[in-house]
């Protein structure tokens, strides 16, 4: 490990094969940008752990690696922060480019790798840094998903069914048409996916079972892990934006739920 004062950054490697990078101005103006004073050292853990995984095996990358939602204006978000904190500082952000691809018109998939206590985001300097495609890594995720997914979708309420459970690697199990085929109503339901570990889905005819999702979907996207109370319906191989027709006593429920999202 080294200190480059010209550059500002730290050094991990030999500086010939593979070597980690961490600029510090970046750093420093992430950590300034957090105003909770106890969250500003887990800005400094996600750099500094990083550096324990700058070439994870194959091996370590079947365990560690997953497949998760995130909006997309959220990764537009990053971007633009990333835009400004490289004009503000003049050095590279690149860390912020998170890799993904578009799920639907509301959702990306990116890739997170697991550490102890969270999951960072893989962003497309790393994939660079250890020499593998987005396709090749979002394979190898999927399969972890599949292999350590427990939880089984259950009914909560009629015409109402949810999967649950931890680690924030749930609501990506909507990638994966198995869950939808486990529903009495495979071919009428909508889906929610408000929190990373929630999954709803509910019988598009029945009101009271979707105005009950979009409560649901209200507290779990304002809980930890939140994501939006957007509800969406199977089109065409994919999962799309839906609501009901505005004379429906559901549609005023689901628009408020969904309103961070549109």
């Amino acid at each position: 490990m080294s200190y480059d004062a010209a550059k500002a950054r730290l050094s991990v490697g030999d500086g010939t094969g593979l070597t980690h990078f961490v600029l510090l101005p970046p750093l420093k103006a992430r950590y300034d940008a957090i105003e909770e004073q106890k969250s500003r050292v887990r800005v400094l853990e996600r750099d500094l752990i990083a550096m324990r995984w700058t070439r994870p095996t194959i091996d370590v990358l079947a365990r560690r690696l997953f497949p998760r939602l995130r909006p997309r204006a959220a990764l537009a978000t990053l971007e633009l922060k990333r835009k400004v904190l490289e004009h503000v500082s003049g050095q590279s952000a690149s860390d912020l480019s998170v890799a993904a691809r578009d799920f639907n018109s509301a959702y990306a998939v990116q890739l997170v790798f697991q550490l102890s206590e969270e999951a960072v985001d893989v962003g497309a300097d790393r994939l660079a840094a250890w020499g593998r495609t987005y396709d090749e890594l979002l394979k190898l995720s999927f399969e972890n998903l599949l292999a350590v997914s427990t939880e089984k979708v259950r009914e909560v309420r009629p015409n109402l069914w949810a999967l649950t459970g931890g680690g924030g690697h749930v609501a990506a199990r909507l990638l994966f048409d198995d869950l939808l085929e486990k529903l009495p109503f495979r071919d009428e339901a909508v889906a929610m996916v408000p929190n990373q570990n929630v999954v709803l889905f509910a019988r598009k005819s029945d009101d009271e079972a979707l105005a009950r999702m979009a409560q649901i979907g209200i507290d779990a996207s304002q809980a930890p892990f939140g994501l939006w109370g957007l509800t969406m319906e199977r089109r065409d191989g994919k999962w799309e934006p839906w609501m009901p027709e505005s004379s429906r006593s559901s549609y005023g429920p689901l628009k408020i739920a969904a309103l961070p999202g549109r």
